[in-house]
């Protein structure tokens, strides 16, 4: 079950304790993630309920951690070690900060001016379409990666063993009062896309 409560606790947790060390940086660090807990929470449950992986990459292949938050300049879903962390606990994906940074040093004095690429648009919303055909491997991969699959080769035990894990996840009966109705949706999501890569396991690779 994600409870974001203890994801918030163990990301300011440990600069917490320290605040009683006397070591000035270190009792600054401390208040700053004071304050990015109280923040934090209402600010980045929805994304962490949405059990998302993190659109940002390493090394050319997906970031494999769940997302925290939403970029507040282009809306990209990111994990804690793809965004800086403002002591509001609003975060700035990579790319955005990448972006201004070379943005800024082509107006320093004693440079040539560089061409400035276009805003990042961030993600692409995700279409709403009917079930695809069998063998559709853009359809096949969005429900591998709803039951927390992020390998397209990946084995039909598996897939199964994924399947089970989410569903216990995210059972209803396992929710707060107030995230119940985001669990039932994911939970409805998680069945719907088992039953489907069920229905076209034979033109899957077992």
């Amino acid at each position: 079950m994600i409870d974001p409560n203890r994801i918030v606790s163990f990301f300011v947790g440990e600069l917490s304790q320290r605040v009683r060390t006397g070591d000035p940086l270190l009792d600054s660090l401390a208040q700053w993630a004071g304050r990015v807990q109280e923040q934090a929470m209402n600010k980045w449950r929805p994304t962490i309920l949405s059990g998302e992986m993190c659109d940002m990459s390493a090394n050319r292949a997906p970031c494999q951690f769940s997302a925290a938050a939403r970029c507040v300049a282009c809306g990209a879903q990111v994990c804690l070690g793809h965004c800086f962390v403002a002591s509001s606990a609003d975060v700035v994906c990579y790319r955005c900060v990448g972006g201004a940074v070379a943005a800024g040093r082509a107006e320093m004095p004693g440079r040539a001016p560089r061409p400035q690429a276009p805003p990042h648009p961030g993600p692409a919303p995700r279409p709403q379409q009917a079930p695809a055909p069998p063998g559709d491997n853009e359809q096949r991969r969005i429900h591998l990666r709803t039951i927390g699959v992020r390998k397209k080769s990946a084995s039909w035990s598996e897939i199964e063993k994924a399947y089970r894990t989410r569903l216990i996840e995210f059972h209803p009966d396992r929710a707060e009062e107030q995230d119940k109705a985001a669990y039932e949706t994911k939970f409805k999501q998680v069945r719907a896309a088992y039953d489907w890569l069920t229905a076209h396991r034979n033109t899957e690779a077992a």
